[in-house]
């Protein structure tokens, strides 16, 4: 909602709607442990005139008729909503984190997925698996789109392991892991 927007607010069949336009408004967000994000708007409309000219009736798709303001018959496309994608062909993820990781410490990894247009892709969305490939343990945790992997054994500073997203039998993406001192 912006200032200056016009509205039709007449619910009867008239050839000649009330219309308002929106004059004020004032946004209140809060976050509610128990509702999460959430908040009030108040929106101050004033009457306006209606305009013959801008005005117009439509009919929709479904056969409806409806009041627009300010009417413009050049047909604008919508985006293209983001379908869901081809897992095999259609994602691709990132791995973020340090490559280096301490004998003795924790580092946490994270995945990011998109489609091949680069829109983002809920991490819930994709049927994945975190993979370690390591001829050594490696201790993980998996968190959500995370993982944390830690090593406690100096005798393996020097080598590297391999943290890697899977789908199915596919590896998306790899990050190789360094020891470190």
């Amino acid at each position: 909602l912006k200032r200056d927007m016009r509205f039709p607010m007449d619910f009867d069949d008239s050839e000649q709607p009330d219309i308002y336009k929106l004059t004020n408004r004032k946004v209140k967000l809060s976050d509610n442990q128990y509702f999460g994000r959430g908040g009030t708007m108040v929106v101050t409309m004033s009457f306006d005139a209606f305009n013959t000219n801008e005005d117009k009736k439509v009919v929709m798709e479904n056969g409806q008729e409806v009041w627009i303001c300010n009417y413009n018959n050049s047909a604008t496309p919508l985006p293209p909503t983001p379908s869901e994608p081809n897992e095999t062909t259609d994602l691709r993820c990132v791995i973020s984190g340090n490559t280096n990781l301490k004998n003795g410490y924790r580092r946490s990894y994270t995945v990011t997925f998109t489609d091949k247009d680069s829109n983002s892709i809920d991490w819930q969305k994709v049927n994945y698996q975190w993979k370690v490939v390591s001829d050594f343990e490696v201790k993980q945790t998996i968190t959500d789109n995370k993982i944390t992997v830690s090593i406690n054994d100096e005798n393996l500073i020097g080598g590297s392991f391999l943290v890697q997203i899977v789908v199915g039998e596919i590896v998306l993406s790899d990050i190789k892991i360094n020891i470190v001192e």
